[in-house]
C-alpha cells in the first residue's frame, strides 16, 4: 500500500535550487528501551575512536520505529525494545542562551599586562 502525499505546509527554494518542504506529522513514533526513549550510536569496537555515527530512533511514520525495534530485539535478544507514539502536549521554552563565539583576533581589554601576567614571584590579582 503507497503512503498517502503529503499536505505541504511551507516550501522554500535556495539559490542552488535546491527544495525545503515543510510537512506536518500526525505524531513522532520513537524506540525505547524498558519504556525510555534511546539512541544509538556504532563505531569500530577496536579502536579508541571519536568519530561514532548515531542512528535515528524517532520517525514521522510508524513503519520505521517498528522495523528498528524488531532488529535491536534480535540484535540483543531480548523483548524490550518496543515503539511508543510521542504526541505533541508540551511546548518547549527556548533553547539556552549559546556561549559567546571565540574571538581569534586580540582584543585590546581595559587591563594592564601586570593584572593579567604578574612579574616573576608575585601572585596573580584577582581581574575586576
Amino acid at each position: 500500500m503507497a503512503r498517502t502525499p503529503p499536505k505541504i505546509e511551507l516550501c522554500f527554494i535556495d539559490d542552488e535550487r535546491m527544495e525545503t518542504d515543510v510537512i506536518f506529522a500526525e505524531s513522532v513514533w520513537v524506540v525505547c528501551y524498558q519504556g525510555r526513549p534511546v539512541t544509538m550510536r556504532r563505531g569500530p569496537a577496536d579502536l579508541k575512536y571519536p568519530g561514532f555515527k548515531y542512528m535515528k530512533s524517532a520517525w514521522p511514520y510508524p513503519g520505521h520505529a517498528h522495523n528498528m525495534a524488531e532488529r535491536l530485539n534480535k540484535m540483543f535478544h531480548t523483548t524490550e525494545f518496543t515503539v511508543w507514539q510521542m504526541l505533541p502536549h508540551k511546548q518547549v521554552a527556548e533553547a539556552p542562551p549559546k556561549r559567546p563565539p571565540v574571538v581569534d583576533s586580540w582584543t585590546p581589554t581595559k587591563y594592564s599586562a601586570d593584572e593579567i601576567v604578574p612579574e616573576r614571584g608575585k601572585k596573580p590579582r584577582p581581574l575586576r
